[in-house]
């Protein structure tokens, strides 16, 4: 599908009432800034983009928060753990080489329990993929944290060290527009269908 045919596609959801006026406005400003050339056809054969509230949010399993929330205890134990060393090292040598080798794990325990707090707090995308890869059909089933702001502030602040094909798609606006979005209760969607290859890709972002 082209640029063209994409942007008619995105006008006939809103003139059917599957998008509202201002998510159209939206997707086609992300078409534009995308800098593709009108004749190239675009990255998915067939792309369908929803941001409204009716869309079905899945309940997140105990098995994918367990898993993601390990990088917290992770931090607090590696905390806990060098604090004590700390304690022990200053009681065995005062300021000494061990009291100050202890800081380092004690600094990092504290950016993990910190990072994993932040990603339970975060957005979750909950990705599913059904392909039929050398004729046998696969599924593909993946839940996790997507920490919009923190990407949109890394974009916003280091953008300019990325290559220039990712700069000019204004990814960092892109992420923080995401980020407003869902902060109002309104999940993202994109479903992806290939109707030649038989692949169907859904992206939910709440």
């Amino acid at each position: 599908m082209t640029i063209d045919a994409s942007k008619l596609h995105i006008l006939k959801q809103v003139e059917s009432g599957v998008l509202s006026p201002e998510e159209g406005s939206g997707l086609l400003e992300i078409l534009e800034r995308s800098g593709s050339d009108p004749g190239e056809s675009a990255p998915f054969p067939e792309m369908i983009t929803s941001s409204s509230p009716k869309v079905e949010v899945p309940p997140i399993a105990w098995y994918w928060k367990l898993g993601w929330s390990l990088f917290l205890w992770l931090g607090v134990g590696l905390t806990v753990l060098s604090a004590y060393w700390m304690y022990r090292g200053f009681q065995a040598a005062g300021f000494g080489v061990g009291f100050f080798l202890s800081w380092i794990p004690f600094i990092l325990g504290i950016i993990l329990t910190y990072a994993g707090a932040r990603l339970m707090e975060a957005h979750w995308v909950h990705v599913k993929v059904n392909t039929a890869d050398e004729g046998k059909p696969q599924h593909i089933d993946i839940t996790m944290p997507l920490p919009l702001g923190w990407m949109g502030w890394i974009f916003k602040n280091f953008g300019r060290y990325m290559p220039e094909n990712i700069r000019d798609r204004h990814v960092d606006e892109i992420l923080i527009e995401l980020d407003k979005s869902m902060k109002r209760g309104e999940p993202f969607q994109l479903l992806v269908d290939d109707e030649k290859d038989g692949d169907h890709v859904e992206v939910l972002i709440a």
